[in-house]
């Protein structure tokens, strides 16, 4: 099977922090801001059902798809079905069209969620409500994309979506990392991957 080397590292944010003290449910719930659900609001608006960036302009730079290199992926022998197994997925974003899986896998940008700290998640019901959460999410980036100027797109959108919530608390988004998108042919032809050398 050929694989087409099209991602990048990483983008990692953490978006959110509240200034109260932890408070429960039971006391002071729906009278207060609370700092989950401002977080949960706003990862909720970084993509939409079919796993599709929102961020303005993340997107706009990502290289056009040409004849040449959608050809490139009518040869790859690869079943959507080894994949959701793979994957202990009963259904896949892109489900119908084993290229339309393979770019989105290899060749655009995707987002991701890895977690919430500060959220309880331990076993039974809990009612304290978190007085500071961080969210964690990374953006895989791709050839002709700017590791700078995405994070300079994600920070606007994540600082504008969060003054429209009128919310006291305070919002602090970081970049952990970042690096420029590779691209390349397949990595069976390709000797560093085969053989690392003396």
């Amino acid at each position: 099977m050929r694989k087409f080397r099209k991602s990048g590292e990483s983008i990692v944010f953490r978006p959110l922090s509240g200034d109260s003290l932890i408070l429960t449910l039971v006391v002071i719930g729906g009278a207060v801001h609370e700092p989950m659900l401002d977080l949960v609001k706003l990862l909720g608006l970084l993509s939409d059902h079919q796993g599709k960036i929102t961020i303005p302009g993340v997107c706009d730079t990502v290289a056009e798809l040409t004849p040449d290199e959608s050809a490139l992926y009518d040869s790859i022998d690869f079943e959507l079905e080894n994949l959701k197994e793979v994957a202990g997925a009963p259904k896949l974003l892109y489900d119908t069209s084993t290229k339309d899986a393979l770019m989105h896998m290899w060749r655009y940008p995707a987002l991701s969620i890895h977690g919430i700290e500060g959220a309880h998640h331990t076993p039974g019901a809990k009612t304290v409500i978190p007085s500071k959460v961080i969210g964690k999410f990374s953006i895989r980036i791709v050839p002709n994309q700017e590791p700078a100027q995405v994070e300079q797109q994600v920070m606007r959108y994540l600082e504008e979506s969060f003054a429209s919530f009128g919310s006291p608390n305070s919002l602090k988004v970081v970049c952990e990392h970042g690096a420029k998108g590779f691209g390349g042919d397949s990595l069976l032809d390709d000797n560093s991957y085969t053989n690392p050398g003396p």
